[in-house]
Order: C-alpha cells, then sequence, then structure tokens
C-alpha cells in the first residue's frame, strides 16, 4: 500500500491538474462519436450523466464485437486517459487507443453494475493488441488516431444470464499530460511498480471466485471456494500488464496475505505474437496462514516453463519485454486437490534489480 505521504501528494496533484490536451464531456452532442462495427443505438443523455450529458450507448449482446468509439487529435506528450463509465449490468471493457497507422493499443477494466467509476490510465499500461502490428511497439501520442471501448464480457465467457438491453455510458473523456496514479516508474527504470490497488481501474480478473479491491487497505481480495474437482474453472486470476522493461530485473517483490495455508502460484504470461509462443514462467510461494501481509522475493530466475500439455517457448528464456499478462494461481486446486475456501490479499507488485 502507497504511504500516507505519497497519497498526500497525490491528492495534491489531483487537485492542480494541468488542461487537458484533448477532452469531450458530450454537453454538445456526439460529435464525432460512433458505434463501430456496427448495431447498438448510440445517443447523448442528462438523467444518468456524471456530470452534464453523457455518451449512452445501448445494445444487445450478441456475437458481434460492438465497440463505440472517435478519432483522435494528436496529443504529443500526453501521458494519461481519463474517463468516467459506467455499464449496466456489469462488463469486462477493452479499452484500446490506435494510431493512425491502425496499430491498437489496450487493456481490460472490470466494470461493476450501475455504478459511475473514474478510470484514471497510465497510457504506459497499454499494450500492443496481439492482432496489431508497430513500427516501434510504442504508442506514439503524436501519431494517435482513434480511442474506443468495446464490452468484452461475451468474447471471454463472461456474459450475465439477463436477457435484455445492456447500457454503456461515457463521460468526461480526456488526455492530459500529468501522470497517472496508477503509471509505471517515471523514468522506465527500475524499480517498476507493477500494481499497487490503490488507484486506477481494475485491471484484473477472476477465472474463479470473485475479486474486489479495499481501497482502505490498498489490497486486491481474491475470494474463492478452492473446490476444483467440482468446479472446472482455473483457479486463478489474471491482469494486464503494459510494457515492461527487458533488462536488468531480477526479482518480483510480491505482497500476499492468505487466510489458510496456499501453494501460490506466480506466472508471467507472454503474449502470442507471429511465431512466439504464449508461453507461461510460474514460481509457487508456500504460503502460511496468517493476518499479516508477507512480502516474498521472486527471483526471475527461478521460474519454471510451464510444459503442461505441450506448451513451450521458442527460445527457454523469460523474456519480460513480450509479458502481458500475470497469473496468481492456488496451486493445489489446480493440480485437483481440494484445500477449501480461502482469502487471498495482494498487495503491491513490483519489479526490482539486484
Amino acid at each position: 500500500m502507497r504511504s500516507p505521504t505519497l497519497l498526500l501528494i497525490a491528492l495534491a496533484a489531483g487537485s492542480a491538474r494541468p488542461a487537458a490536451l484533448w477532452s469531450e464531456s458530450f454537453d454538445n452532442g456526439l460529435g464525432t462519436w460512433q458505434t463501430f462495427p456496427g448495431g447498438g443505438e448510440l445517443t447523448v443523455q442528462k438523467e444518468v450523466a456524471q456530470h452534464g450529458a453523457a455518451l449512452q450507448l445501448r445494445y444487445q449482446v450478441t456475437g458481434k464485437f460492438l465497440a463505440v468509439g472517435t478519432p483522435l487529435a494528436t496529443a504529443a506528450g500526453a501521458r494519461t486517459l481519463r474517463f468516467h463509465l459506467r455499464t449496466r449490468p456489469a462488463a469486462v471493457v477493452f479499452v484500446t487507443v490506435s494510431e493512425q497507422d491502425g496499430s491498437g493499443y489496450g487493456t481490460f477494466i472490470d466494470s461493476p453494475d450501475d455504478v459511475w467509476q473514474e478510470v484514471e490510465l497510465g497510457l504506459d499500461r497499454l499494450r500492443l493488441n496481439e492482432d496489431s502490428t508497430d513500427e516501434n511497439a510504442r504508442l506514439d501520442t503524436e501519431q494517435l488516431g482513434s480511442f474506443g471501448v468495446a464490452d468484452i464480457s461475451k468474447l471471454i465467457g463472461r456474459t450475465p444470464a439477463a436477457a435484455g438491453d445492456h447500457y454503456l455510458w461515457l463521460d468526461e473523456v480526456q488526455l492530459a499530460t500529468d501522470e497517472a496514479a496508477n503509471a509505471y516508474s517515471p523514468d522506465g527504470h527500475l524499480p517498476f511498480m507493477l500494481d499497487r490497488f490503490d488507484a486506477g481501474p481494475l485491471s484484473w480478473l477472476a477465472m474463479s471466485g470473485t475479486l474486489r479491491i479495499d481501497a482502505e487497505a490498498g489490497h486486491l481480495v481474491w475470494d474463492y471456494d478452492g473446490e476444483k474437482p467440482n468446479n472446472q474453472s482455473f483457479c486463478a486470476i489474471l491482469g494486464t500488464v503494459g510494457p515492461l522493461p527487458a533488462k536488468g530485473a531480477t526479482h518480483l517483490l510480491v505482497t500476499l496475505q492468505s487466510l489458510r495455508p496456499a501453494k501460490l502460484a506466480v506466472a508471467f504470461q507472454e503474449q502470442k505474437r507471429g511465431d512466439r509462443d504464449q508461453s507461461r514462467w510460474y514460481f509457487v510461494i508456500d504460503l502460511p496462514a496468517g493476518t499479516a501481509p508477507q512480502t516474498v522475493a521472486v527471483p526471475l530466475n527461478d521460474l519454471q516453463l510451464d510444459t503442461n500439455n505441450g506448451a513451450g517457448d521458442e527460445n527457454l528464456v523469460l523474456d519480460l519485454d513480450q509479458v502481458d499478462t500475470i497469473l496468481i494461481g492456488d496451486g493445489e486446486v489446480i493440480t485437483n486437490q481440494r484445500p477449501g475456501p480461502n482469502t487471498v490479499r495482494i498487495d503491491e507488485l513490483e519489479l526490482i534489480g539486484n
């Protein structure tokens, strides 16, 4: 958890934010916003707006990839993307920013049911999409082309059972030059904070159980039943990361707390691209039961390649700059044991060097 002093600094910085390089409040209508590849009803309304008016997308959940977006003006020097988001019912929303050549960068965020959420994303947390190519694999803000969001719940098997109309609202969208609270290392050097769970949106999903943020403690809280033989979902949570440093990191620092003794597997998953494998490198932590968080330094050289089901890696080396996902799972449940219900709390995740 971030120290009280740093929190005060962050609050002070938030009260004196510089003017946005680009913004959209929807108070003057839809402007250039549209749905793509098509479908849904796009309007501006004031009844549910966070401020003044808001964009509203009403749609049916089908097999189509439904999104809403707008062209962007170039915004050289932009470091942060901010907007207010609300969905009904809960949804997993993919956020993407593209360059003029069509290369797209994105991440997903968890949107609770019918609650306005202020989303603040450091642009350095966006990663080149798997289906995109770019000459330098880096989002160039002087080449921005568009911004969009999409409900991807159905694509990842998280579609709610509720039938009928679904809604997505956006308000107060902007690109700014100040640093987001969840940005990585300001100069790109180590130590490199991956997540501290006290700022920004939740870019983690539970493949089994439920996730929530304990805002007061600054913890990610994972509750699960620990009954894999009767529940075939993979007992893990996963989070997305932007580009990580290619050199210098030697350890992953992770602070964990478990309600019962647990063997927690922490894994880096590389992004599948071209002839690269979606390889997974993991380390198992024996975590005792306790109420006090424990910080563990995981040596990156000790991570093992997951070779289950014929998996492999094209060069048999963990390439941090290719990692797009971090997974944390209960190793005993994954190996078909029944250790029982558990609550795991996760604090800061950070890459460090010697």
